[in-house]
């Protein structure tokens, strides 16, 4: 695979989005009332989702950005066009409107992922 597992960032907050599975939920009855299960979750990292925020507060000029790969068998994995590596710390620079990216590549040395993150200052 050619994708990260998760991703963290000290000093900023990730805005997820919305991860659904399976087919939509069947209506039961439970204590006499009607209820459905949710099948999704908000506000999470979705390995297949490459675009995301990240919100820093103003007063904030660095964040530690940790990303994990979905393979421990990765070719390499970059930060803004630098090597690192998976499950590594690491503190960057930031400003409003800053893109961070990362790279993935998978075993193959071909299939690549490329995720972006815009800083947001709040």
């Amino acid at each position: 695979y050619s994708v990260l597992s998760n991703i963290e960032f000290n000093g900023g907050e990730l805005v997820g989005v919305t991860v659904s599975w399976g087919a939509a939920p069947a209506e039961f009855k439970w204590a006499g009332a009607a209820k459905k299960v949710t099948r999704s979750m908000a506000n999470l990292f979705d390995p297949w989702t490459y675009d995301y925020v990240v919100k820093v507060p103003a007063s904030v000029s660095k964040i530690g950005v940790i990303p994990t790969s979905m393979s421990t068998k990765i070719t390499s994995m970059k930060l803004n066009g630098k090597a690192i590596a998976s499950r590594s710390l690491t503190e960057i620079e930031v400003k409003d409107g800053s893109v961070i990216t990362i790279e993935v590549v998978a075993p193959d040395w071909v299939t690549t992922s490329t995720y972006t993150f815009t800083v947001v200052k709040v």
